[in-house]
């Protein structure tokens, strides 16, 4: 039943994609990718491309630019195939296709200028304009990674801004709040801090980084381990309300009471639904204990955010998280960072099931 009510979402879905696009080969072709069918989508997808369909050169061209592990058919294709796959003729190593629109040549510029450090911030601008916010992800962190405070206040503020991103948005605003701006968002994380959210525990990762607020070890060591570090295990860093500082490590059961906590934010957060029904479903018997595992192996948050639609105007964000596809790249997500068999933290055998693709 599980199983009919996803494919039934899919092709609602693609139907949408249809009537956009006015093609069903188009349908066609996402279904199959949301289904995890590069053999299918790829070809179909690329045929398009090269008889004019512009809606298949900017998916094409999103997809050939995503950073990751490959799927298994692309791992079997040669390097050249490959490229004559997901790029359009010319040059050694082929253009993509982003380059080759004419009607849709303007969001087809920013996708490719948003890579580029002094086109980034107009192109990130026009993305959010356009509701394509998951094509702003990486460079909206790399402007944060730059510094650049004025354009980290404006994109915060935009309407169509990823909210799950905020707390890693503002690691470079100083604590002190200086300005209206710092100040309503360190509201904000004190709020997010109290409700116990992800954004919360990122917080007070950042709070506890230069000595504010040291009384918030615990919070801070869940903050780590839902970054994707290892709680940490020494004397400086032990946490008030589970007893006494610890000479040297801090005591296995107490780590254990961290990522449980960590754990039960996964499952209750709504910026991490997904992860959450992904456990609740395939493994319903240890939620709690798949999704500490999941979201381990993937880089917690930081790899977290690198996993979504590769462009909502053709695959909306509930398409993507609720097929085929989205477990598919968990796995290769973990594959790829080497951590699927030699986890450091205890993993269930359900969620060992996941990436080992049971």
């Amino acid at each position: 039943m599980r199983l009919l009510s996803i494919l039934i979402l899919i092709l609602s879905f693609a139907n949408l994609a249809q009537a956009q696009t006015g093609d069903p080969q188009f349908q066609r072709a996402i279904t199959a990718w949301l289904q995890d069918d590069d053999a299918q989508a790829l070809p179909l997808l690329s045929d398009l491309a090269t008889s004019g369909n512009e809606d298949a050169m900017i998916l094409l061209g999103v997809l050939s630019r995503q950073a990751g592990a490959l799927s298994p058919y692309l791992q079997s294709l040669s390097k050249t195939q490959r490229t004559a796959l997901l790029r359009a003729e010319g040059g050694l190593s082929g253009q993509s296709w982003l380059s080759k629109t004419v009607e849709q040549a303007t969001f087809a510029s920013a996708i490719l200028n948003s890579t580029r450090a002094d086109k980034r911030n107009i192109a990130v601008r026009y993305l959010l304009n356009n509701k394509a916010s998951a094509l702003a992800i990486d460079p909206l962190l790399a402007t944060a990674g730059d510094g650049d405070l004025t354009a980290i206040e404006t994109f915060v503020n935009h309407k169509n801004f990823p909210q799950h991103l905020r707390m890693q948005m503002l690691e470079s605003l100083p604590n002190d709040a200086t300005s209206d701006f710092a100040e309503a968002n360190w509201e904000i994380g004190l709020q997010a801090l109290n409700d116990e959210t992800l954004q919360g525990f990122l917080f007070a990762r950042r709070l506890h980084k230069d000595g504010t607020f040291r009384g918030l070890r615990w919070q801070r060591n869940v903050g780590l381990i839902l970054q994707g570090g290892e709680a940490a295990t020494y004397a400086e860093d032990a946490f008030d309300d589970f007893g006494d500082k610890y000479p040297g490590k801090l005591p296995a059961a107490l780590r254990e009471q961290l990522y449980q906590r960590a754990g039960g934010i996964i499952l209750s957060d709504p910026a991490l639904a997904p992860i959450a029904q992904l456990c609740e479903t395939r493994c319903p018997n240890e939620p709690t204990l798949c999704a500490r595992a999941v979201f381990s192996v993937i880089g917690g948050y930081n790899g977290y955010t690198r996993i979504h639609t590769p462009i909502e105007r053709y695959i909306p964000t509930e398409a993507f998280t609720q097929s085929p596809r989205f477990a598919a790249q968990i796995k290769r997500q973990a594959t790829t960072l080497g951590l699927a068999a030699h986890s450091r933290k205890p993993i269930s055998q359900c969620a060992a099931g996941l990436f080992e693709g049971r």
